[in-house]
């Protein structure tokens, strides 16, 4: 039940930003997403009742959800148009990859000091990242371009938004 109210707390993001929009400061909504994202694993881990893991785990879906429908498009839109499948497989295999290291790790860790020290020290780790995120002005300052001029390539609005 949980992962579901996770999964539907990221796609309800996903689909507010599809009908109504995406925050202009690409970069700042991405660092506070991971910030609530980090802030609702702290929940999970700190308050062993279920009233407040679902709390926690629906907060960590929404953080996630603006985290990743925010900083993704900021790269892809950036792209020259014949390298976007490219960047895009880059983007997934570096979301993917750290995958096969973290998930025995954090397997292993849960099986030694428990869960709740694991998933206490997954939320640190989330909001340490999106204090780091909130410190770097180039961060901050992100924006999602509305043209690619990479490379010479320019695209308009409208070739952007069937990407």
């Amino acid at each position: 039940m949980l992962s579901g109210l996770y999964g539907a707390s990221l796609a309800l993001v996903a689909g507010w930003v599809m009908l109504r929009g995406r925050f202009a400061r690409a970069g700042l909504a991405a660092g506070w997403g991971i910030i609530a994202a980090g802030t609702g694993v702290v929940l999970l881990g700190a308050v062993p009742r279920p009233a407040a893991a679902a709390v926690g785990v629906a907060l960590a879906g929404l953080g996630t959800g603006v985290f990743s429908t925010h900083l993704g498009p900021v790269f892809l839109s950036a792209a020259p148009h014949e390298y976007l499948g490219r960047v895009q497989s880059v983007l997934i295999l570096a979301q993917s990859a750290p995958l096969l290291i973290a998930n025995p790790a954090i397997g292993l860790l849960s099986e030694n000091l428990g869960a709740r020290p694991v998933i206490l020290f997954w939320g640190a780790g989330s909001l340490a990242a999106g204090a780091v995120a909130l410190a770097a002005p180039a961060m901050r300052g992100m924006r999602r371009q509305e043209t690619s001029s990479i490379a010479g390539q320019s695209r308009s609005p409208t070739e952007l938004k069937s990407v």
